[in-house]
C-alpha cells in the first residue's frame, strides 16, 4: 500500500502549473499603514514595480541566475529612490495543486509575509551573498491555500544597489531534482526510460543525442533512479552508451564547479559533511538554507547516502528548532522517501514550530499510508503553517 501513496504523491498530474517571478506585475513602494502586509490590505494605489540593475552593476556574480542558482526570467526589482521598499503581489494557486516552492534573493535584509503571516527572511550579511546559489529556497504548502493567495515582501538596502528577486512555481519543476531514496519511479516514466535507453547505443548520433537530451529531463525530474534503470538496462552497453549515461547522471545533480573561469564567487561548492553540519548550526540569524546548501547536500546523497540520511535524521531529531527545520527542509527539497518517518516524528514531536509544519509539508511528497495518522493530529495542532501543510498532505496523499 505505501508504494501505491509513493506512487500518487509522486505522479505529476496536476490541474495547472502556476510560475510568478518578480518583474512589474508586482506592486511596490506603497504604504507602511498598520497591516499592509495582510492579504485585505488595499494595493491598487500602489505603483508597479520597475525591472533594475540592481547589484548586478557591481559584478556578474550579482545577476539573478547566479544569484539564485537556475536559469530564470525573472528580475530584480525595486522602486523609487528610498532604502526601504515593499512588495505586492497577488497569485492564484490551482484547486488540486500539489507541490509549491519559492525562491529569492535580496539586497539587503528582507522580511517575507505570505497571506499575512511571517514566513521567512533573507540577510545579505548572513549567509553567502555573492555566491552562485544564494538565494533560499522555500516549500509554501505551510503558507498557502488553494485559490487567492498574497505575498508581501519589505526590503531594506543598507548601502550601495537595491534589489529583490524570486521566483515562485506551483506544480512546475523543482527547483532541486529530487533524489527520491527508497521511491519508485511511477509506470510511465519507467516505460519511458525504457524505451529511450536503446538509443543510448544506437547506431544514429541524432537518436542518441536525442535520447540523451530527454533522458537527462527525466532524471531532473525524478531522481536518480533514472540513472539506476538506465544501468540495469543497459549492463552491456558499449563505451559510448556508458558515457552518456553518464551524462544523464550529470543532469540529475547540480554542477559545483564554477560557470565562469575559477571564480569560487560562480560555484556552488565546496561540499563536505563538516561543511553540512557547519551550515546547519548556524545561529537562527544566519542565513542557513541557501539553496547552495541543498545542491551541495543533493551530491552528497550521491556519493554517500546512508551518511548524508544519518546526518540529517541526527539534525532532525535531535537538534534545536532551528537545527530540526533546516535538515527537516533538505530532506524535503531532496524527497529522500525512506526519511518518510523521520518527519513523521518531528511532527509528533515539535507540531507548533516551523519545523514541524515544513515536516508536514515534506510528507505531501514522502509520505504514505503510515504516516496518515500523523498528519490528522497534526492537522488539529493549533499552529497554523502546520494545520495547513498536514490538510494539504492529506489531500494529496488521500487522493
Amino acid at each position: 500500500m505505501r508504494s501505491c501513496f509513493l506512487w500518487l504523491a509522486a505522479s505529476s498530474i496536476c490541474a495547472a502549473q502556476v510560475t510568478v517571478v518578480t518583474d512589474v506585475t508586482w506592486r511596490a513602494g506603497g504604504d507602511d499603514a498598520d497591516g499592509w502586509e495582510q492579504p485585505a490590505h488595499p494595493d491598487e494605489s500602489w505603483p508597479f514595480a520597475e525591472t533594475v540593475e540592481g547589484p548586478a552593476r557591481n559584478g556578474a556574480h550579482y545577476t539573478v541566475a547566479n544569484s539564485l542558482g537556475i536559469a530564470s526570467e525573472t528580475s530584480w526589482i525595486w522602486s523609487g529612490d528610498d532604502d526601504v521598499c515593499r512588495f505586492r503581489r497577488r497569485f492564484i494557486a490551482p484547486a488540486g495543486f500539489r507541490r509549491a516552492e519559492m525562491l529569492f534573493v535580496a539586497d539587503d535584509i528582507a522580511e517575507v509575509w505570505i497571506n499575512g503571516e511571517p514566513a521567512e527572511f533573507y540577510d545579505s550579511q548572513k549567509g553567502s551573498w555573492g555566491h552562485r546559489g544564494c538565494g533560499v529556497l522555500v516549500d509554501l504548502l505551510p503558507w498557502i491555500e488553494e485559490g487567492a493567495n498574497v505575498i508581501a515582501v519589505r526590503v531594506r538596502n543598507v548601502g550601495g544597489p537595491r534589489g529583490f528577486a524570486a521566483v515562485l512555481r506551483i506544480d512546475g519543476e523543482a527547483f532541486v531534482p529530487p533524489v527520491a531514496a527508497g521511491a519508485r519511479l511511477t509506470p510511465e516514466v519507467t516505460a519511458e526510460v525504457k524505451r529511450l535507453a536503446p538509443d543510448l547505443d544506437g547506431e544514429e548520433a541524432g537518436a542518441r543525442d536525442a535520447a540523451t537530451a530527454a533522458l537527462q529531463k527525466l532524471a531532473r525530474a525524478n531522481g536518480l533512479k533514472v540513472v539506476d534503470l538506465l544501468r540495469a538496462e543497459l549492463r552491456d552497453a558499449s563505451p559510448e552508451a556508458l558515457m552518456r549515461i553518464g551524462r544523464v547522471l550529470e543532469g540529475a545533480l547540480p554542477d559545483l564547479s564554477p560557470t565562469q573561469d575559477d571564480d569560487a564567487r560562480f560555484a556552488f561548492g565546496p561540499v563536505s559533511f563538516e561543511i553540512l553540519n557547519a551550515r546547519l548550526a548556524l545561529p537562527a540569524e544566519n542565513q542557513g538554507l541557501c539553496i547552495r546548501n541543498v545542491f551541495g547536500a543533493q551530491v552528497l546523497a550521491h556519493s554517500d547516502p546512508d551518511a548524508l540520511r544519518r546526518a540529517l535524521a541526527t539534525a532532525a531529531a535531535d537538534g534545536n528548532d532551528v537545527e530540526s527545520m533546516r535538515a527537516v527542509r533538505i530532506l524535503s527539497a531532496l524527497e529522500l522517501a525512506d526519511q518518510a518517518e523521520v518527519l513523521a516524528d518531528v511532527l509528533h514531536a515539535r507540531p507548533k514550530t516551523p519545523a514541524g509544519a515544513y515536516a508536514a509539508a515534506g510528507l505531501a511528497r514522502m509520505g504514505g499510508e503510515a504516516q496518515l495518522a500523523a498528519l490528522a493530529a497534526a492537522a488539529r495542532c493549533g499552529y497554523g503553517p502546520t494545520e495547513r501543510a498536514a490538510n494539504a498532505s492529506l489531500r494529496i496523499l488521500k487522493k
